[in-house]
């Protein structure tokens, strides 16, 4: 686990006390210009980022989980959403959305947001981008502060996580054998995705028949 940079760790690093970086970092007129300066700079120097959650000392939760969605204009994940919405509610738990609109960049950008630790989990389903470059280092920018992840959907990954999804392979597989049973013999498959490994393991079951 990375440890994380405390209020208290830039106190003692100042020599000042933890009120004063409190303040400071929240640009509170009672502390002059030149030490808010100070301690935004040390506090940029060992990354520190507050966590809103260790700020309820009671439960330690926030009572809220992150979801990443690559792309809200296809139905699936529309519909992936609507059902982590219900699911949510039903455990009294909020829900936080972002969309990466396939790009690593900005999935990296949410992922170094949420390993804020605002939220008690995150659900990820990897951009394309994130998959065409085989990047996912990002990911461990929340496994190093211990906020589960769980991946669904797009879970071909060696990822010592939590993946809920399907076996594409074997789906196509069984599809392409009821056909045959059928005595379907020409059988095609319309892709959009044949560079991800989703439709990388379609393609591959089918051929295998």
């Amino acid at each position: 686990m990375k440890n994380k940079t405390t209020l208290k760790d830039l106190s003692r690093l100042l020599k000042v006390s933890v009120s004063t970086v409190s303040k400071a970092l929240n640009n509170s007129p009672e502390i002059g210009n030149s030490t808010k300066e100070r301690v935004k700079k040390m506090a940029a120097l060992y990354q520190y980022r507050p966590n809103p959650t260790a700020m309820n000392l009671q439960s330690s939760k926030s009572g809220t989980i992150g979801v990443i969605i690559p792309n809200i204009s296809n139905s699936f994940f529309a519909r992936v959403l609507s059902g982590i919405e219900e699911e949510a509610q039903k455990e009294g738990l909020k829900v936080i959305t972002y969309i990466s609109n396939e790009s690593l960049k900005r999935e990296q950008e949410i992922t170094w947001l949420l390993s804020s630790g605002f939220v008690d989990g995150v659900l990820v389903a990897f951009s394309e981008e994130a998959q065409r470059n085989k990047e996912f280092t990002h990911l461990f920018n929340l496994i190093e502060y211990d906020i589960p992840v769980v991946l669904y959907d797009r879970i071909g990954f060696d990822f010592q996580v939590d993946k809920i999804g399907i076996n594409d392979e074997q789906s196509l597989c069984e599809a392409t054998k009821f056909f045959i049973s059928q005595e379907v013999l020409k059988i095609g498959l319309a892709s959009a995705i044949p560079n991800l490994d989703v439709g990388k393991l379609r393609i591959r079951a089918i051929k295998r028949q």
